[in-house]
């Protein structure tokens, strides 16, 4: 499609709003490559698909959730030796979670609330994904009854429960003796209870005694009447509870690195998933825009019939003025004519979006009963074509766009000109009008 055209009928706006209703990354990134379909057959396709998108949502299923972004762990997987943290590998579980979600959604029965089982039948949005994966559910389990938010493993793990079982244990010995030594050496110590410095246990000794103890003195008060030491018994019994922490962190990045190979084996599987999910999220983002903006599925014409009913510029939003149009076949051109701020700009861009909508959205924001042939291209010029660096006056330019448009549009174009032939002497610029108008 034709970039000018692109950014003179306002498309990039409308673009923006619909791919803000996606619910995944993959989604959006598929909206940004539209396709502008010509075939009568794939288009009523498409439009079958989102049709039955919109009805999902009366028959009592959980709407599909948002999905985290997991293309860098997809990228760290498959460097050799790539492992995740824990963020990326609970954002991994919510994704899938949200993926078995959107197949049942997909693939649910059609059945309202109360009403008899039947016969299974088929609706188009059950292709759009297979029976969810079971090793990816096997995987999503795994994940999801290891870790927590926001990517931790569960305190409940059994080996952490093992592991912090025997952090306690030492530093229930290491208590224990603190409270001894004090009790002891009464005389020398200042407190009868142990400190902490440096995240180590030390015990407070009165400087003039501290001869009588050996060990290390990692600091002493402000008045240095006391000096704060770690007994070489205690210096062990620290490094034992070190050592058994540092264990419940070797222990979860043992887990983490388990888990990061379980992802990996299903790199494969997750990957025709995220593909799935991008154009399944892409048509069911214009199902949620389709119903939002009260949107119909054109009626295909064939023979090249155009009949827009209460249609509404989607830009303006609840401002919009609803126009209907009838576009005999035989008629191969219109002029609108009026006064100034009549609303002929608005009318001329309502078409052009409208047939870009029909082949790129599916749906179009007007009233039941709309036509709409199909297009091969649509080709516009509107607004002011005056070009500085080019030398280009606006009458130049419009004249240089013109000229493009008519060399490569056809009887299957839809061409739209606006304030044809101004720029320059009015005589001049009607007649070259009416020419122009001849050719097309």
């Amino acid at each position: 499609m034709d970039k000018r055209t692109i950014q003179d009928l306002g498309f990039p706006t409308v673009l923006e709003e619909l791919c803000n209703m996606c619910l995944s990354e993959e989604g959006r990134e598929t909206l940004q490559d539209l396709e502008f379909i010509t075939d009568v057959d794939k288009l009523a396709q498409r439009q079958d698909i989102v049709e039955d998108l919109m009805a999902l949502g009366t028959y009592g299923k959980s709407a599909p959730v948002s999905f985290p972004s997991i293309r860098d762990s997809i990228v760290e997987l498959k460097i050799p030796g790539g492992r995740l943290d824990g963020e990326q590998l609970y954002n991994l579980a919510l994704y899938l979670d949200a993926a078995r979600i959107f197949t049942e959604f997909c693939r649910m029965q059609r059945k309202l609330p109360g009403e008899a089982p039947g016969d299974e039948v088929w609706k188009p949005a059950m292709d759009l994904f297979t029976p969810f994966d079971s090793a990816l559910h096997t995987l999503y389990k795994h994940l999801d009854d290891t870790l927590e938010a926001p990517g931790v493993v569960k305190s409940s793990h059994p080996a952490i429960v093992r592991l912090v079982k025997e952090v306690e244990r030492r530093r229930a010995e290491r208590q224990t003796y603190s409270l001894d030594f004090l009790k002891r050496q009464n005389d020398a110590s200042m407190n009868i209870q142990p400190v902490f410095r440096d995240g180590r246990v030390v015990l407070p000794v009165r400087n003039d005694q501290r001869s009588g103890t050996e060990g290390i003195i990692h600091s002493s008060s402000s008045s240095g009447a006391t000096v704060f030491m770690e007994p070489y018994k205690l210096v062990e019994l620290n490094n034992q509870v070190v050592m058994a922490q540092q264990q419940i962190q070797m222990e979860i990045a043992r887990i983490l690195a388990q888990l990061s190979q379980e992802v990996r084996d299903q790199l494969a599987v997750i990957e025709d998933l995220s593909t799935r999910i991008g154009y399944a999220d892409s048509l069911y983002a214009r199902a949620r825009y389709a119903s939002k903006r009260a949107c119909v599925r054109p009626i295909p014409s064939k023979d090249g019939t155009l009949s827009l009913i209460q249609a509404r510029h989607p830009l303006l939003k609840d401002k919009a003025v609803p126009i209907s149009i009838d576009l005999d076949p035989s008629i191969k051109a219109v002029v609108i004519s009026g006064p100034n701020a009549g609303g002929k700009t608005v009318t001329i861009k309502t078409v052009g979006l409208f047939a870009l909508m029909h082949q790129y959205f599916y749906f179009v924001p007007a009233a039941e009963g709309t036509v709409m042939p199909i297009f091969h291209a649509v080709y516009t010029d509107i607004g002011d074509e005056q070009s500085i660096e080019e030398s280009l006056s606006t009458f130049s330019g419009h004249m240089r766009n013109i000229g493009e448009v008519l060399h490569a549009c056809d009887s299957h174009s839809l061409v739209i000109f606006d304030e044809l032939g101004s720029g320059t002497d009015p005589v001049e610029g009607s007649a070259l009008a009416r020419s122009i108008l001849e050719y097309c």
